[in-house]
């Protein structure tokens, strides 16, 4: 009797070169279109530590990660136009502008 494969090929761990090579390659194309170039070992190598890394984070399943750039973005992004709306309100009610 064949054993059946708990996953394609395609999934498997010989799988994970051929990722960390297209992100790596990603990467290098957002550097590009920035003005910036890395030599694709550069790229490669980022991408593998930056990945490391992310897997130290003492977080499970790195939700925490995820929540505290959300935070970040929602108080660097979109809450300083609501307080500019309330400072503008405020400067044209005392005739200032």
């Amino acid at each position: 009797m064949a054993r059946r494969r708990a996953c394609p090929t395609w999934c498997g761990p010989s799988a994970i070169r051929p990722i960390r090579l297209v992100y790596g390659l990603v990467l290098g194309a957002a550097l590009r279109a920035l003005g910036a170039e890395a030599t694709l070992a550069e790229l490669l190598f980022v991408n593998t530590a930056v990945t490391r890394f992310a897997g130290v984070v003492p977080v499970p399943g790195g939700i925490g990660v995820a929540e505290a750039a959300l935070i970040h973005r929602l108080l660097t992004y979109y809450l300083p136009p609501v307080w500019g709306f309330a400072a503008l309100r405020w400067l044209g009610g005392h005739g200032f502008v």
